[in-house]
């Protein structure tokens, strides 16, 4: 009896393992689709909105710039508090980030300046991801 309490327990280490790899490994590719999944839409978004070429390219820059200006910091937090506890914020950040840009383009007359703002948080959220 008490040898099958232990392999229970070694099988749902196991699972949880399994799904913390594949949590870790969502990262990179959440990192990567920040930016790379507006390319496509970036002339949509310009006719649309009404904004320049130049606007358009600052929604993927911004993203960027806060990403780099903020990974040494999210590193030191991260080595002085835990990944953990940078990693979960940030992600949640990611959310929030997508939901203000979403919702600035869909209800806002003029939502150039929120959607600036959503991208800039998700920009923290790949900055806290980065010490992965």
């Amino acid at each position: 009896m008490e040898w099958t309490v232990q392999l229970s327990k070694a099988a749902g280490r196991q699972a949880g393992q399994g799904w913390a790899v594949a949590a870790l490994a969502s990262i990179p590719l959440v990192m990567t689709l920040g930016n790379s999944m507006l390319i496509p839409v970036l002339p949509a978004m310009e006719r649309h909105l009404d904004i320049t070429p130049l606007q358009s390219s600052l929604l993927i820059t911004m993203y960027s710039v806060v990403a780099i200006l903020f990974i040494p910091l999210a590193g030191y937090i991260s080595d002085r508090i835990g990944r953990k506890m940078v990693i979960v914020p940030s992600r949640l950040l990611a959310g929030v980030g997508g939901g203000l840009a979403g919702w600035a383009a869909w209800r806002v007359g003029d939502p150039y300046g929120w959607m600036i703002a959503g991208r800039m948080l998700q920009g923290l959220r790949a900055a806290g991801a980065f010490p992965i």
